[in-house]
């Protein structure tokens, strides 16, 4: 009997790798790549063949999602011969620094060294981003092969002084640039599409005099990420740069695509957005988005304060 049982559990414990392996497969074949310009599903071979040819790849994450993530941290493994530069819109500005001075700690170490204990300088706790051990593989790999790290967002601080004085609140080394720019007006139809989409993002609680001023700030971020974009091949044309950002700054309307443009940028950029569906098929509704490829992975279940704010309502 003892040996029936030793038997057993020894079967079991070897068919492990395999049902992890079968767990491994059931989640990439859920998983597809839509060429928005041709209208057809791609394998991920073709889709790194065109990202390889871009220099700037504009990447649309859910910045909680750790499978989202995962793979902005692969397709940067999967281009490290083009040594990019590697732009994030979870770190302010402000902490820059941040990635140097963690970087200096180790300059004399002969080891690799990944991310562990920079989100203690990058104050990540009280970040109000998504969970360190979430976010932090796109970190790890820019550490583990040295690559160039650049904090693209926004202070509490500068957004505060937008919100109140409008682009009279632009911060100085940003003034010369981007005034002119950002002073330009939006048609009707693209204005109408940024406030809708903070609308929802808000609840729709926001006031209408608010919604304007967060429009402008969204407006401010995709014009910083792109001239950030464009100084960095200014100084390293021969590399490439991968921004990771959320969703609406990857657009060909009004978001980074659009101020590369505005901004005269150099080069040719992709924009992949990463896309939760409730279904391994999407929608046509679903594919119809302004960008280059569209990633589709499984939904995954997140906290909806909207629709706690209704619950809560009378």
């Amino acid at each position: 009997m003892k040996h029936y049982l030793f038997i057993l559990f020894l079967s079991f414990t070897l068919s492990l790798p395999v049902l992890a392996n079968a767990e491994k497969e059931t989640i990439i074949s859920s998983e597809r790549i839509w060429d928005v310009t041709h209208k057809t599903f791609i394998v991920k071979r073709d889709l790194f063949k065109q990202l390889d040819k871009s220099q700037t790849i504009l990447l649309g994450i859910r910045q909680d999602n750790s499978r989202h993530q995962n793979h902005a941290a692969d397709i940067i493994r999967q281009l490290l011969k083009a040594r990019p530069g590697i732009f994030v819109s979870n770190v302010a500005r402000d902490k820059q620094n941040a990635f140097a001075i963690f970087a200096n700690r180790h300059q004399n170490k002969a080891t690799e060294y990944d991310a562990g204990g920079l989100d203690m300088l990058l104050n990540w706790a009280v970040s109000g981003q998504a969970d360190w051990d979430i976010a932090r593989p796109v970190f790890d790999v820019a550490m583990l092969n040295k690559l160039p790290l650049f904090a693209l967002n926004l202070s509490p601080y500068e957004i505060g002084k937008i919100h109140r004085k409008a682009l009279g609140g632009l911060p100085h080394d940003l003034k010369n640039d981007l005034t002119a720019t950002l002073s330009e007006p939006l048609s009707e139809k693209l204005s109408a599409q940024i406030t809708k989409g903070i609308a929802k993002e808000f609840c729709g609680i926001l006031p209408p005099d608010s919604l304007e001023k967060f429009a402008l700030i969204q407006r401010v971020r995709n014009a910083v990420f792109a001239q950030e974009l464009i100084k960095f091949h200014e100084k390293a044309a021969d590399q490439k740069a991968i921004l990771i950002s959320s969703p609406k700054h990857i657009m060909k309307e009004a978001a980074v695509p659009y101020y590369l443009e505005k901004l005269n940028a150099k080069g040719t950029s992709i924009s992949l957005l990463f896309l939760e569906s409730e279904t391994e098929i999407p929608t046509p509704k679903e594919l119809d988005l302004k960008v280059d490829f569209i990633w589709v992975t499984p939904k995954e279940s997140v906290f909806s304060p909207c629709g706690n704010l209704k619950e809560k309502q009378p």
